[in-house]
């Protein structure tokens, strides 16, 4: 999914009408979620490695891992699990787009601070700390596809939390033709499938940006991609 307007539009509006840009982009948001979330409601949920999900949320905090791809049928599944769930979301459009819907299924939407500087995110840490469960589309906002930030696991290490992946399988589903090929939702059957994720670094080891991502990288697509 692209951004609603062209980059010369945007900038002219950034620079001169910043309450018009933003009202469109939210405009956008609303019209684009209220769209998906249409056909959302008639999928046929299934799950496998809940019981070890809902046993972990239970004991302590829990940062959820997917791929970027799934951002606009995650919510349905996640609003599913136990206790407080929150997502993280780009202050760009797109990620204005998945804040609005992931509110319309009950999540909380955080919003992102630039690079790997979200662990910075007091809110993102209160939320963990207090027992709830973070999710992260970890090669979002703009790629590239299924290669892992590591904020996730950065965050993970800061907040001492379980690291969990989730995949999503829906035979026959649309793909757009964005960079990220996002799943557009349809009714019918589609299978959310969590594992146990790589195990975070302890508090106050030494953190390395390239290293931590590659392993999350490395686990997800084992756990997700075909």
């Amino acid at each position: 999914m692209r951004a609603p307007l062209p980059k010369s539009l945007r900038r002219y509006l950034k620079r001169n009408a910043p309450g018009l840009r933003d009202g469109v982009v939210e405009g956008f948001a609303r019209a684009a979620s209220a769209l998906a979330a249409r056909p959302m409601s008639r999928i046929e949920w299934s799950e496998e490695g809940r019981g070890g999900l809902d046993a972990a949320i239970a004991a302590g905090p829990v940062v959820l891992a997917l791929w970027h791809e799934a951002l606009l049928v995650a919510p349905g599944a996640l609003a599913r699990l136990p206790g407080a769930v929150a997502s993280v979301h780009s202050p760009r459009p797109i990620g204005r787009v998945g804040s609005r819907h992931v509110r319309r299924f009950g999540l909380v939407p955080l919003e992102a601070r630039p690079g790997d500087a979200v662990v910075g995110n007091r809110e993102a840490l209160r939320h963990l700390r207090g027992g709830g469960v973070l999710t992260f589309a970890v090669d979002g906002p703009s790629g590239p596809a299924h290669v892992a930030r590591p904020a996730a696991m950065r965050l993970a290490q800061a907040a001492e939390a379980q690291v969990w992946l989730a995949a999503f399988d829906a035979p026959g589903a649309r793909r757009l033709g964005t960079w990220d090929r996002l799943i557009w939702p349809r009714g019918g059957p589609m299978t959310v499938r969590y594992a146990r994720g790589p195990e975070p670094l302890a508090r106050r080891a030494a953190f390395d940006p390239a290293a931590e991502s590659a392993r999350l990288t490395a686990a997800l697509r084992a756990h997700a991609d075909p």
